[in-house]
């Protein structure tokens, strides 16, 4: 269970929500029988400047992969997913996660959701969704230390009492 933590004094709100757009690749596999096309996710941009793109995403075609932006999602933070953030933030390679849903046939996925929540993304995992990771932006750290700071206290650790197997 997480405890709400104690605001220190100085701390002041920060933001909770970034414009972000996620920059997806497609690429072909005419080696896989099962699967005509792969995606993955390249990385995630900050607000700010935007490459050029047509008018479905598309950034970069050359028949083999294609890179789709996808423009108009938004990070949010949720002070119950603080404990996650934090495990997010302390390991090596700080992850964020697009999650868009399973296309049908050959059909491009639709994000819906960016979550830097491993917990959120393994959740949408297991109800069937689609989970690309990619390095959370360094734009993106700093704001996320500071929530945690306001929203998250490690839960203090307690001696387990071990139960009596022999039952005396």
């Amino acid at each position: 269970m997480t405890v709400r933590a104690p605001i220190p004094k100085n701390w002041q709100p920060g933001p909770e929500r970034f414009d972000v757009a996620a920059l997806l690749e497609c690429r072909q596999t005419p080696e896989n029988r099962w699967q005509s096309q792969s995606w993955r996710l390249l990385g995630v941009i900050c607000g700010g400047i935007l490459p050029a793109c047509g008018a479905d995403g598309t950034v970069h075609d050359d028949g083999y992969r294609r890179q789709r932006l996808i423009a108009g999602l938004e990070l949010r933070l949720h002070a119950d997913e603080a404990e996650s953030y934090y495990h997010n933030l302390a390991v090596a390679r700080p992850r964020i996660f697009v999650i868009a849903r399973q296309p049908e046939g050959d059909a491009d996925p639709e994000p819906f959701l960016v979550s830097a929540s491993f917990d959120v993304a393994n959740a949408h995992v297991e109800a069937d969704d689609l989970a690309f990771e990619a390095p959370l932006p360094a734009e993106l750290c700093a704001p996320l230390e500071h929530f945690i700071i306001g929203h998250y206290v490690p839960e203090k650790r307690r001696k387990r009492k071990r139960d009596d197997w022999k039952g005396r």
